[in-house]
């Protein structure tokens, strides 16, 4: 079951009852591209895509990545706050972040009243060089949990991997889209017939992500953006039909 919705994440989760979803995926605007206010506030192609890419004319702007430190802080206390109020206890809380917001993010989690677990690294393989400096060719994603998080018999226990790497895809349907497979991944926490929330659809890929792997899962994703939207709609219908089409060949 994949459910889309398009509407602010805050106003979505504030409508829900309390412990709704078993696992919170997120990967919120960064708000990083740039040191300073005008640097912030450029487009978000320019801020996150080559000069030189294809994609600069293909992809739409997303909304929200202009916010300051203090603000991006209290923007996230308040979602991961409402999100964790509608996790079910011992549900997971898993948020993408970049290094420069790596320590803010952490804080907002702590803050909004997850018990904060660990940071995965996601390593893209690549990363812009600069010279004299170590280039960065990661991201990460903070891993949380709603307090204690009950712990399988060892017989149905997962020992998912706390690393992953994969190559960011070549054509985007939005700038920051991370691949199928790391979402896969990072899917291994869930148990069968969970129910997992996107705040941020963006692209779509988490809930492709969810009906590949199957095992029951449930989704639900909310976008803020109506373009990104229709665009990530489209991509998950055309997608999951496919597949469907192909699972009912003899």
């Amino acid at each position: 079951m994949i459910e889309l919705h398009n509407v602010d994440c805050i106003n979505y989760l504030k409508e829900q009852k309390d412990e709704v979803f078993d696992i919170i995926i997120a990967d919120p605007p960064y708000s990083s591209g740039g040191m300073t206010r005008s640097d912030r506030n450029a487009s978000t192609t320019s801020k996150y895509l080559q000069s030189g890419s294809s994609n600069r004319e293909k992809v739409p702007e997303f909304a929200g990545d202009n916010k300051d430190q203090r603000s991006y802080k209290y923007w996230s206390q308040l979602w991961m706050s409402e999100a964790m109020r509608c996790t079910k206890k011992g549900g997971v809380f898993l948020c993408f972040t970049d290094w420069r917001q790596l320590p803010i993010t952490t804080d907002a989690i702590q803050a909004a009243g997850w018990i904060w677990r660990g940071v995965i690294p996601w390593y893209k393989g690549f990363g812009r060089p600069t010279p004299d400096r170590f280039t960065n060719s990661c991201e990460y994603i903070v891993f949380a949990t709603n307090g204690p998080r009950e712990a399988l018999a060892n017989a149905d226990a997962k020992y998912p991997q706390g690393w992953y790497e994969a190559k960011t895809t070549s054509e985007r349907i939005h700038v920051t889209q991370k691949p199928v497979d790391l979402y896969r991944h990072l899917y291994n926490i869930c148990k069968n017939g969970e129910h997992i929330y996107d705040p941020f659809l963006g692209s779509g890929t988490s809930a492709i992500a969810a009906h590949i792997e199957g095992r029951g899962l449930k989704f639900t994703g909310t976008e803020l953006v109506s373009e990104v939207f229709d665009i990530a709609q489209k991509k998950v219908k055309e997608v999951t039909a496919q597949i469907e089409l192909f699972n009912d060949q003899p």
